[in-house]
């Protein structure tokens, strides 16, 4: 490599080169559970599908679900709250090809048409299920909890890494040379 070619010139080139290996091959080493996605993917339930995602934008959880034929969706920005693996949005509806509200530079702010809360549940064996509640604009009680399984999903797998959206899990953990 560059960095060992420079080595007999400057020793410490080489030494961080060396520390950068060790760091790359410690990480590739740590081996991620499903459950280590947190509430991240696509779930199902007998109430519909939902879509859990770090947004493009702003890297924030975010929450999406189709309505009716599929032209409008309830989207939020899910933020910890309610207590543990839970979190607690505030929902809009956009049409499918609009872009979520990132500020007053994108508008006005779409009005709010209810809450959500979500917790994430992973059994013994790691198994993840996601508990749904929705409070609509104006109601004073949530609504019965839905419950959620994963979807099965497309995995890219490349050099023992399988790509979940924003998420990797290493599933090979020999350091690829």
């Amino acid at each position: 490599s560059f960095a060992h070619r420079l080595t007999p010139l400057c020793p410490e080139v080489g030494a961080m080169a060396d520390d950068a290996r060790d760091i790359a091959e410690q990480l590739a080493a740590v081996k991620l559970a499903p459950s280590d996605l947190g509430p991240r993917g696509f779930w199902a339930s007998g109430a519909g599908q939902i879509h859990i995602f770090d947004d493009k934008m702003t890297a924030q959880l975010s929450y999406e679900e189709l309505l009716g034929d599929g032209d409008e969706r309830l989207h939020g920005r899910l933020l910890p709250g309610g207590g543990p693996d839970t979190w607690r949005a505030e929902l809009t509806i956009l049409s499918v090809d609009e872009e979520p509200w990132y500020g007053p530079s994108f508008g006005e702010k779409p009005e709010s048409v209810g809450e959500i809360t979500a917790t994430l549940r992973v059994d013994s064996d790691g198994t993840r299920h996601l508990e749904t509640r929705i409070k609509a604009e104006g109601d004073k009680d949530w609504g019965s909890p839905v419950l959620f399984k994963p979807c099965e999903e497309e995995v890219e797998k490349k050099d023992g890494i399988e790509e979940h959206g924003a998420a990797a899990i290493v599933t090979d953990p020999t350091p690829k040379k």
